[in-house]
């Protein structure tokens, strides 16, 4: 892992690969670098793909001056991010609260994206996704081993699908991710992500969205992102919409192959 000193952020990031064409993976709420790595990794093996994932701010490594974000601010910081490193007109793909960030970079920066990819995104979070969100944060500002189990408790309900949760029984699944959560994000950082979170709402602004390749990524089971939302979302932003079947909003740990090949064959249809 490397860092970049950007403003006031550091940022912690990993390339894989040396191709020509630049792939940006965003994060989600919770996420660190980790949440795209499998994937990442499996894009990087085509040598025409150099492929960036990276701790975005309030989540793992990369540090900031601890100020308010916004889904505004964390998009242009990214920008800002590829940029540096030379990702010249790069597809963007986002998971859930990273694809919120992802449409605000193809709103703000039309003409330095060739696509965009919102995997389990939403024009807005609704009320009941938000209430889940806001226990998490509320989970790690307890601290307690008990409140961990708690939030890997909720997530393992409402993150995943039936059939992830037929083949990886609770009381085990919940006791490793209740480990992994502990050393994710600051409290603080959580906190930071979940009011960015629940301030987002793309609908007054989403008109003024024109990317003529966009790739809407469902998961037909997603609890926090539904696919009438992101039926939705695709009608909005005109883009292809593709459903994953059997799998949770985290489609990313349930599904990586699909996810992978979904990114590979949208990638080279826009160049058809």
């Amino acid at each position: 892992m490397t860092t970049l000193k950007i403003n006031d952020i550091s940022f912690n990031y990993n390339i894989l690969g040396t191709g020509k064409t630049g792939i940006v993976l965003i994060s989600g709420y919770t996420g660190d670098i980790t949440l795209w790595q499998a994937i990442a990794e499996k894009l990087a093996k085509h040598s025409q793909y150099k492929v960036l994932i990276f701790d975005p701010q309030g989540s793992g490594q990369t540090t900031d001056s601890n100020e308010p974000l916004t889904i505004e601010s964390m998009a242009k910081n990214i920008h800002t991010l590829y940029t540096a490193l030379n990702f010249e007109r790069p597809f963007i793909a986002g998971f859930a609260l990273g694809a919120c960030v992802t449409l605000r970079i193809a709103k703000d920066f039309p003409n330095a994206i060739a696509g965009i990819i919102s995997v389990a995104g939403t024009l807005h979070f609704s009320q009941k996704a938000q209430q889940w969100c806001e226990q998490l944060a509320k989970d790690r500002e307890n601290g307690t081993g008990a409140a961990f189990k708690d939030a890997a408790s909720l997530l393992y309900e409402h993150g995943f699908g039936e059939t992830f949760q037929k083949n990886n029984p609770k009381p085990e699944f919940v006791s490793q991710l209740s480990k992994q959560l502990i050393h994710a994000q600051t409290a603080e950082g959580q906190r930071r992500q979940v009011d960015a979170l629940k301030q987002y709402d793309a609908r007054p602004w989403i008109n003024e969205l024109h990317c003529p390749h966009t790739l809407i990524i469902s998961p037909d089971e997603d609890q926090f992102s539904p696919p009438n939302d992101c039926k939705a979302l695709a009608q909005a932003t005109r883009g292809k919409l593709k459903t994953i079947g059997g799998a949770g909003h985290a489609v990313l740990l349930e599904k990586p192959d699909a996810i992978t090949a979904c990114i590979e064959k949208f990638i080279s249809s826009c160049s058809e």
